[in-house]
């Protein structure tokens, strides 16, 4: 990375930043309450929760205790979200398409895969 440029944040963290605005909103205080809970200057959390700066681990702890939030539990919603968004929706005729370019790499071991889906899909 170059000198002085500024690390652009993960889809984690815009997620994080997400939740973290949410709870401003479920609490009702303002950014000048939080920035005097945790310790962050203003113009900083401002820049964190617009996503235009990371989030760093010291900074989501003092965040997370100034909103009453388990860091554990922001973390694994901000996972989960950040991968939802990655996911590409594709298409029947999408895979179609693709298994006549090469369906061994569909169904390497030779079952069916439609039973496959269906019997996962009825798991618990």
């Amino acid at each position: 990375m170059p000198s002085g440029a500024n690390p652009m944040p993960t889809p984690l963290t815009r997620a994080i930043a997400a939740r973290l605005r949410a709870r401003i909103g479920e609490l009702n205080i303002t950014a000048k309450v939080v920035a005097e809970r945790s310790g962050i200057p203003t113009a900083t959390l401002s820049r964190l929760l617009n996503e235009k700066k990371p989030i760093y681990v010291e900074q989501l702890d003092a965040l997370c205790s100034a909103l009453n939030l388990d860091i554990a539990a922001v973390l694994d919603a901000a996972d989960r979200a950040s991968r939802r968004r990655h996911l590409t929706l594709v298409t029947d005729d999408d895979v179609d398409a693709l298994m006549t370019l090469n369906p061994a790499a569909f169904d390497a071991d030779g079952d069916d895969l439609d039973a496959e889906v269906e019997a996962q899909q009825q798991e618990p």
